[in-house]
């Protein structure tokens, strides 16, 4: 099987050919999971920070209880 270049796909692309209604739907959907864009990303780089905020709270009680 050979692998097409994106520049041979572009060309077998019939610009002139209007969309399909799932094709319309698809563009409009809302990201639902881990796609770019979805903020999925943003809730976990913020759950990090918690993480982390919270690790360091445990280790300074664990110092003071020392």
């Amino acid at each position: 099987m050979t692998k097409l270049k994106l520049q041979e796909l572009l060309n077998k692309c019939d610009e002139s050919t209007s969309m399909s209604e799932e094709e319309k739907d698809w563009e409009q959907m809302q990201p639902v999971g881990k796609e770019w864009g979805s903020g999925e990303e943003l809730n976990t780089l913020k759950e990090q920070i918690e993480d982390i905020e919270l690790a360091k709270i445990i280790e300074e009680r664990k110092t003071k209880l020392k």
